[in-house]
């Protein structure tokens, strides 16, 4: 039976450390942890992406190691809000979002063109299609994550969160 894992979280300007910096690693062991115990406690079969910069990539790239190495039967959806998405975004990104949308199992796009709702158009599927949401979330009760995170909530979804500030060095 599938089980699917919607999955969204902060960019790379609302981490409450420096993304590139030294704790990026930690940071991206502990999504990795997250996603196999997902996999392995939760019965999670799908992961879908939101694919913006930031957490939402880190996953997806994160969910294609895994199925290539130690899980070949899970999937990864990609939903996109508009057509060309990643086309704005700074060449790393976009050759990162590209080979991603490559690789996915599956890519829904859900406007033809970006608006104003559209973003919350993505939102809203992906939590409307999921069992559980996984977010990356940064502490902040605005902005994207958090309005995904309540929207799952008012649906008596999962909601399982790797929070960004409890990402330190160990003491």
């Amino acid at each position: 039976m599938e089980k699917v894992c919607a999955c969204t979280g902060s960019r790379p300007t609302n981490f409450p450390w420096n993304y590139d910096g030294p704790l990026f690693s930690l940071y991206i062991k502990k999504l990795r942890d997250r996603i196999i115990f997902l996999i392995e406690s939760d019965g999670v079969t799908t992961f879908i992406s939101g694919m913006a910069m930031g957490a939402d990539i880190d996953i997806a790239e994160t969910v294609l190691q895994l199925k290539s190495t130690l899980y070949p039967n899970i999937r990864l959806e990609c939903a996109v809000p508009f057509h060309n998405h990643g086309a704005h975004f700074p060449p790393s990104w976009k050759a990162r979002h590209d080979r991603i949308l490559q690789k996915a199992d599956s890519v829904t796009v859900l406007g033809e063109e970006y608006n104003k709702q559209c973003y919350h158009i993505r939102n809203r599927y992906m939590v409307d299609n999921c069992d559980i949401l996984f977010a990356v979330w940064n502490g902040r009760q605005t902005g994207g994550t958090a309005y995904t995170m309540k929207y799952a909530y008012k649906l008596h979804k999962t909601v399982d969160v790797l929070s960004l500030e409890h990402i330190t060095f160990p003491d």
